[in-house]
């Protein structure tokens, strides 16, 4: 609403109420705030965040692309560790072959390098000889040699299995034996 001087030649014109939005009077009725949507008394749920390639709610719907993917992330950096896991999962004779040779490929050259720095199976030492508190490093050798004993037995599992085809097999037992 806009005041104006009062102009002589013109009659007193009244002020114009704003619209009243509200169904009932309310003292905030001559408000300059928009009104108010009625609030749907359905409860909805706000859509799940996108799925990125590292954190799948199916396995199987990966595609070889992905793979790829998530096995170079975890060759370029320590913080997709968490592809690990994933990628173990496709080491089955219940996925196509490209999909396990894939996964091989990728945690085979991740664990080659490394092999010689993880703890034996048999200890499993957690803390550091100079204190009583958990080492990290050894607590993450320690998870990365489960990983790697996991992942042998994935390969056997395979390499052993009527489902898996006969030249999946002769892979399964070529990488063995390189790891071992």
């Amino acid at each position: 609403m806009t005041l104006h001087p009062p102009n002589p030649t013109q009659p007193n014109p009244t002020p114009k109420k704003p619209k009243n939005y509200f169904l009932f009077p309310s003292p905030l009725s001559l408000s300059a705030f928009p009104p108010i949507a009625k609030q749907s008394k359905q409860v909805t749920m706000a859509a799940p965040p996108p799925n990125p390639i590292n954190k799948p709610r199916n396995p199987k719907k990966h595609s070889l692309k992905d793979l790829k993917t998530l096995g170079h992330q975890l060759l370029s950096s320590r913080t997709h560790i968490n592809n690990l896991p994933l990628l173990l999962t496709y080491i089955s004779p219940s996925f196509p072959p490209q999909h396990v040779l894939e996964s091989l490929l990728s945690l085979h050259s991740f664990f080659s390098p490394i092999l010689p720095d993880l703890p034996s199976s048999s200890r499993s030492p957690t803390h550091n000889k100079d204190n009583d508190e958990p080492d990290a490093d050894v607590i993450y050798k320690t998870w990365l040699r489960s990983k790697f004993d996991e992942f042998v037995k994935s390969l056997v599992d395979v390499a052993v299995s009527p489902k898996a085809e006969d030249a999946l097999k002769v892979s399964t037992f070529n990488y063995l034996f390189l790891l071992l």
